[in-house]
């Protein structure tokens, strides 16, 4: 690892682009970081991901999200067959009716 290391910051040192480093990620690879702000940027992702490593949310907050997230699927394709959204359902359900 700090072979990988020693190689990836002599390449930032140099200003040679490194995707999702020293460039943005997806659509915004051709964004340019100068290293101040790419080194600042790592230390940001681990944040942006460890997001939701807090307290649990509660019940109602949980179907909220769940029912977002089925609204979503249906939107789309209709690749998931009947037996996925009655599950979904069905935990929908228990959830009610333990409350």
């Amino acid at each position: 690892m700090e072979k990988t290391q020693k190689m990836l910051m002599e390449s930032m040192r140099k200003g040679v682009p490194v995707y999702g480093v020293t460039t943005g990620f997806g659509k915004s690879c051709g964004k340019r970081m100068p290293l101040d702000i790419a080194l600042k940027n790592g230390v940001n992702i681990f944040r942006f991901h460890g997001c939701g490593t807090g307290e649990p949310i509660g019940i109602e907050e949980t179907r909220a999200a769940m029912l977002s997230r089925i609204i979503c699927l249906a939107r789309g394709i209709p690749v998931y067959p009947l037996l996925y959204w009655s599950k979904w359902l069905i935990c929908l359900k228990s959830w009610n009716n333990g409350r």
